[in-house]
């Protein structure tokens, strides 16, 4: 299997903004002193999280636990549908230090979703690598979510910035049954600032110039929140 561990040991910064659009906060960024340039157009995120009957990741990460995960499956494009190049991806957080392990999936149509032993099958393959081993089995699609991003690289390079708008949020059997119809809209930028740990003093000085408030924000937590609990 072809595996990546990529973003080892990366740092983040994650402001939440909810009075600009992106036309608006573009040239901000443009503007700081580290140099963003946009890397590529911007290109639309989609992504099938997952987590136990329990919401162990989702409370994981609510509580502030030390260790999370989280457990998504990532692919680019308009369709939600049939889904081509799809990676399976944990991100695991210790502290404020996050670290992210790939692996590609057969490409897919979303009615897969709605069959367990396909879904154990995909993490199967993968537990060995990962802190997933537990949770093989028990582990269900919970959210799915869409946005467009944005990405930028500062003049040194020592400094990625993304930012996603249109942020769409579905339950899973929304998308398998259109018969169903629930569909969250939240219409704030999330923006992250991700580097390397040893770079965290510049880090405060690019996010200092920013009119953006720092936040914990998940998409992931926001999407549970909104389909599961309001």
């Amino acid at each position: 299997m072809n595996v990546t561990n990529e973003e080892d040991f990366r740092y983040e910064r994650k402001f939440l903004v909810r009075n600009l659009d992106r036309w608006q906060a573009d040239p901000i960024i443009l503007q700081n002193s580290a140099g963003f340039q946009r890397l590529h157009m911007p290109r639309t995120v989609n992504n099938v999280y997952f987590d136990d009957p329990g919401f162990s990741f989702f409370k994981d990460n609510v509580e502030g636990d030390s260790r999370r995960h989280k457990v998504r499956i990532r692919w680019y494009g308009d369709d939600l549908d049939q889904i081509s190049d799809p990676v399976l991806e944990i991100k695991s957080k210790i502290n404020q230090v996050g670290s992210k392990i790939r692996f590609p999936v057969e490409n897919f149509s979303l009615s897969k979703l709605s069959e367990p032993d396909q879904i154990d099958k995909w993490l199967e393959k993968c537990a060995s690598y990962s802190p997933l081993l537990p949770y093989v089995g028990t582990l269900r699609p919970t959210i799915i979510n869409s946005y467009r991003r944005s990405y930028f690289l500062s003049f040194d390079k020592k400094f990625r910035l993304t930012m996603d708008d249109n942020l769409e949020f579905f339950h899973p059997t929304d998308k398998i049954n259109p018969n169903y119809g629930d569909l969250w809209e939240d219409r704030s930028l999330v923006i992250e600032l991700k580097y390397d740990k040893n770079a965290d003093f510049q880090a405060r000085e690019i996010s200092n110039e920013f009119p953006f408030r720092l936040s914990k924000m998940s998409k992931y937590v926001a999407g549970v929140y909104q389909l599961y609990m309001t």
